[in-house]
């Protein structure tokens, strides 16, 4: 994302603030002002921050006028959509352009607040200098062998058990220290009982226990960025005990 940093930025005032899915469709001349029945957002453009200054988070790299930059993370490359807004009597209404290899559409985007939003304001921050509190269970180190939308779906589902994950194991100390090793890093963290405290996020995460076919698993909510930017529920990380 080298490029962003060289971009010349142009402001767009109009731009700023929060805007929310609308509608998606096919042409500027399918839009309506009015929707008989609301419509369901089954795309990451939920809701869209335009921070000041083009400043982007989470998968939205950043945004100068009449272009937003959107990255999904790992070696993707940085996705350009031109925007355009129109005023209405009913309010602003934003047009992205959507279009990759497999498709091609046009989210539409509400403007429902012109506020100026800083990096804090738009983020989920949860208490995490909880007490101590030690769990034996927990203890040890655990290799993750499932990543999974609810946990019931673990059970239902058969699981390629040499599947390399991201977040490929994560270890708990006696003292309340976690180490979790990812691919390309490694994180530090805090528990408690019950709660995985992830400093760089802000944000806690619970553990849950369950006896599958005679083994213990560990359940361990997934709290990234749809979850601290994008409003979307927890999911989970699947582990077995080393």
């Amino acid at each position: 994302m080298a490029y962003l940093k060289d971009m010349v930025f142009e402001d767009d005032e109009l731009a700023i603030g929060k805007w929310e899915f609308w509608d998606k469709i096919e042409s500027v001349e399918q839009f309506k002002e009015v929707l008989l029945d609301k419509k369901t957002c089954d795309y990451d453009f939920k809701t869209i921050y335009f921070l000041p200054n083009g400043q982007g988070y989470w998968i939205f790299e950043g945004w100068t006028k009449g272009k937003l930059f959107v990255h999904y993370g790992g070696d993707l490359p940085v996705l350009c959509y031109e925007y355009k807004i129109k005023q209405t009597h009913s309010g602003d209404f934003m047009f992205v352009f959507v279009e990759n290899e497999d498709e091609k559409f046009i989210y539409v985007l509400k403007r429902s607040s012109a506020k100026r939003f800083a990096f804090d304001d738009i983020r989920k921050i949860e208490d995490v200098n909880l007490p101590f509190e030690f769990d034996e269970q927990i203890v040890g180190k655990w290799k993750s062998i499932a990543y999974v939308e609810n946990m019931d779906d673990f059970e239902n589902k058969n699981y390629d058990k040499d599947l390399r994950l991201w977040l490929e194991d994560i270890e708990f100390f006696e003292d309340g220290k976690v180490v979790r090793k990812y691919f390309d890093c490694t994180w530090e963290d805090r528990w408690t009982k019950g709660k995985l405290l992830d400093q760089k996020k802000s944000v806690v995460s619970n553990y849950y226990f369950k006896t599958i076919n005679g083994k213990q698993i560990m359940f361990l909510e997934w709290k990234m960025g749809n979850y601290v930017y994008g409003g979307m529920p927890a999911t989970f990380y699947v582990f077995e005990k080393v």
